[in-house]
């Protein structure tokens, strides 16, 4: 697969500056970087995966737009070779009845020992179609197919070939006055040919409620229904998941608004125990959102969460309280960023001697940059740190990543 990299590397250094039309390439330099720290014994022990690449991306055509359109991505790093293809078609976006079909195969070769830590070569095709439909004025109907398989070199307990299966339908309102209603039903399937005691099926129903009260508020509420089962009746696992986001905004006055934000989540299963056990969380947030300039804003939001879990001794219940900071700058000019900061302490109810976890205070500051160096290079930086400073020493722990890539694109 190397090879492949080479020609499109040497073909976009052919074109220069002069591509044929509806072509675009772009080369990227990227480097990954993840590690958990924790304590094992008397010694600090850091488990760290990185990796250090090149890609090449050849576009053809709008992929939102009208037409056939198409891409092609090959990745060349220190631990594996990797390309990914996608073709597809779509109508004019004006158009009242929309299609649009979209294939991708994806093949990736590990290059280096130990790739079972992380992960098996494999190929992955994923076959999308898709239409909407106006049933009246602001009402739309849309229905959406998706077929995966993905076949692995190495088959293991936690790389298995498998067959994914989500058909959706949904139905879309705009009443006007900036509000919008969505519901949808999904049939899901996913079938593990070397184990049926794996395979199961899914009956998601998600709606959602978006809009403005008057010119001073703001409202959204978005939840999901979902039933799982298995196809051996005799397998734990059976569940029915509830989630459900709400949130409101008002304006006390043009630079500063209320935020009040929840969210809840419960599963339960249908024969519970120590590993499939019932729980619920419930989290609520209200701060302060304030905006700086007409780029930049900041939001400051105190949270309070209660975690629950039924049936099991390994000590899932907890309080806990914290913050949120976000610091957000909108993109005008060359710079887009968004910083955040989230500090909490969680209290963990009394499970007995079996439990598995201890009281701790966290912190976690995250980074999102893009800073567009010219008219054709780009640098994207991510950066997230979040260590725990437990109650019993040795529970400490720290997990980081970094992620940052240069790009340039031909033009």
């Amino acid at each position: 697969m190397g090879w492949w990299l080479a020609v499109m590397l040497t073909a976009g250094l052919a074109w220069g500056q002069s591509l044929p039309g509806g072509f675009r390439f772009e080369t990227q330099l990227h480097y990954d970087w993840m590690g958990h720290r924790y304590r094992l014994g008397e010694s600090d022990t850091l488990d760290r995966y990185d990796e250090k690449g090149l890609s090449a991306v050849l576009t053809y055509g709008d992929r939102f737009g009208g037409g056939i359109w198409a891409e092609n991505r090959a990745t060349l790093s220190d631990r594996s070779v990797r390309d990914a293809l996608a073709v597809g078609w779509n109508s004019a976006t004006s158009d009242a009845i929309r299609w649009a079909f979209e294939n991708r195969l994806e093949v990736k070769d590990y290059r280096w020992r130990g790739e079972d830590l992380y992960g098996s070569s494999y190929a992955e095709n994923d076959l999308t179609a898709e239409g909407s439909w106006p049933l009246s004025a602001g009402l739309r109907l849309a229905a959406r197919q998706d077929l995966s398989f993905v076949d692995y070199q190495k088959a293991t307990s936690y790389f298995r070939d498998a067959w994914l299966s989500r058909t959706t339908a949904e139905l879309r309102w705009e009443p006007g006055l900036l509000w919008e209603v969505t519901t949808a039903y999904m049939l899901g399937f996913k079938i593990v040919p070397d184990s049926s005691g794996m395979d199961y099926r899914t009956h998601t129903i998600s709606s959602s409620l978006d809009g403005s009260i008057g010119w001073t508020t703001r409202c959204q509420l978005a939840g999901f229904l979902e039933r799982r089962q298995n196809r051996e009746q005799e397998q734990q696992g059976n569940s029915l998941d509830l989630m459900m986001e709400a949130g409101i905004e008002y304006d006390l006055s043009p630079q500063t608004s209320l935020v009040v934000q929840g969210d809840l989540e419960m599963l339960t299963y249908d024969r519970p125990d120590e590993v499939y056990y019932d729980s619920w969380s419930i989290v609520g947030k209200a701060g302060l959102s304030r905006h700086l300039s007409e780029s930049m804003s900041v939001t400051a939001l105190p949270l309070v969460r209660r975690s629950v879990a039924r049936e099991t001794t390994i000590g899932e219940t907890y309080r806990e309280i914290g913050a949120e900071l976000d610091l957000d700058y909108y993109g005008i000019g060359k710079l887009w960023g968004q910083a955040s900061v989230e500090i909490g302490f969680r209290n963990y109810d009394d499970a007995g001697e079996e439990t598995f976890y201890s009281d701790y205070y966290s912190i976690r500051p995250t980074v999102m940059l893009n800073l567009q160096l010219s008219k054709q290079v780009d640098l994207d930086l991510l950066l997230d740190h979040e260590p725990e400073w437990h109650r019993q020493k040795e529970d400490d722990f720290a997990s980081s990543l970094l992620s940052c890539s240069l790009s340039y694109r031909f033009r």
